[in-house]
């Protein structure tokens, strides 16, 4: 889903560690991927943002929904159920990037329509590389971007 004459993606991360997001935009920077990032830091704030845009036909989809999974007020399974409730998100990537590596949750996080459930890695390189290069994949760009 690249916009006509650019090369630049949206992709919305809703994550209430801000370090978290700080880290997320580091690897999307070493993996050259040019997008916009919207950030939402609960989950409350993200369905009413993917909400106007459910509701408005001229309104341009993200790319990409890197979805943490224990968030504030509205918690990543709800947030997800909302996501492919509304028919033009069903073909919206939404990876759910979190530090549980409980099985429970990624069996939920997949049977509720999660394309990949990303367990955060704890090293600085390794969390770079793994979303980095995750984050490629799921938007269907080619090589390594380095």
């Amino acid at each position: 889903m690249e916009r006509p004459g650019t090369n630049e993606y949206t992709i919305m991360i809703v994550e209430d560690n801000l370090a978290d997001v700080v880290l997320v935009r580091e690897a999307l920077h070493a993996y050259r991927v040019h997008c916009s990032l919207e950030t939402y830091e609960n989950g409350d704030r993200a369905v009413q943002a993917l909400s106007r845009r459910a509701h408005d036909n001229t309104a341009a989809l993200p790319n990409l929904v890197l979805l943490d999974w224990n968030l504030p007020t509205i918690g990543g399974a709800d947030v997800l159920r909302a996501i492919r409730d509304w028919p033009q998100f069903h073909s919206v990537p939404v990876a759910v990037l979190t530090s549980s590596n409980s099985p429970r949750d990624q069996a939920q996080a997949l049977s509720l329509g999660a394309t990949r459930f990303i367990q955060k890695p704890l090293g600085l390189d390794d969390f770079i590389n793994q979303v980095g290069r995750q984050v490629r994949e799921l938007l269907g760009l080619k090589g390594s971007g380095f």
